[in-house]
C-alpha cells in the first residue's frame, strides 16, 4: 500500500508541476495533463478500495453477506434470471 501512495504521490508531483508550468494551456499537452489528472484519482480510488478489502472488519461483512446469500440458495429462496 505504501508503495502505491508513492506512485500517487510522484504522479500528482508530476501533475502539479505542469499546472505550474501551463501544460494545461498547450495543445499538444491538454490531454495528456486531464489523463494524468483523471488518473491519479482513479488511484487513490483503488488505494482506498484495497484498503478496505484488507480491513479485517469488512472483509467479515462482506463475508456474512455471502454466507446469507448461500443460505437463502439453499431454502431456494432465489431465482434465476434469464
Amino acid at each position: 500500500m505504501e508503495g502505491l501512495w508513492n506512485l500517487h504521490h510522484a504522479i500528482e508531483g508530476l501533475y502539479d508541476t505542469g499546472v505550474r508550468k501551463g501544460f494545461r494551456q498547450r495543445t499538444l499537452l491538454r490531454d495528456q495533463m486531464a489523463t494524468l489528472e483523471k488518473n491519479k484519482e482513479l488511484l487513490v480510488d483503488m488505494i482506498q478500495w484495497l484498503s478496505q478489502m484488507t480491513d479485517s472488519e469488512e472483509m467479515t461483512r462482506i463475508n456474512e453477506l455471502f454466507d446469507l446469500a448461500e443460505a437463502e440458495i439453499e431454502r431456494g429462496e432465489t431465482v434465476a434470471l434469464p
